[in-house]
């Protein structure tokens, strides 16, 4: 068996990559589904676990094999919700009135503001 570069690669290491993606998968899914919800849970994780098998070769054991894992698995998590845009939440109880003081009304607009990049 040849890996992407032409190089073959023992069939063991075929093996063991799958028993260790098998043995991370559903750990791997429930962290996505925890991390980015249920709607994309399923692609985010298949994105961790091509991740974790491309990266597999270069583990260097300092630490266990399920933190590195799961470093990575919240890294590609990370990385899809900077690349996902934000839904917009209205936040009308937070949002000033216009005959509020011009300074209160700043503030409050701020705070919303504040808030809605927090949730997001």
């Amino acid at each position: 068996m040849a890996d992407h570069y032409g190089k073959q690669k023992p069939a063991g290491n075929r093996e063991s990559y799958e028993r260790i993606l098998d043995d991370c998968q559903d750990k791997v899914y429930n962290l996505a589904r925890r991390m980015v919800g249920d709607q994309d849970a399923d692609d985010v994780a298949q994105e961790a676990l091509i991740e974790i098998c491309k990266s597999l070769a270069g583990f260097q054991g300092r630490s266990h094999l399920s933190t590195w894992v799961y470093r990575i698995t919240v890294n590609v998590c990370l990385a899809h919700r900077r690349r996902r845009k934000p839904d917009a939440v209205p936040l009308d109880d937070e949002v000033a009135d216009p005959g509020d003081d011009p300074a209160v009304a700043a503030i409050k607009t701020e705070l919303s503001a504040d808030v809605a990049r927090a949730v997001a």
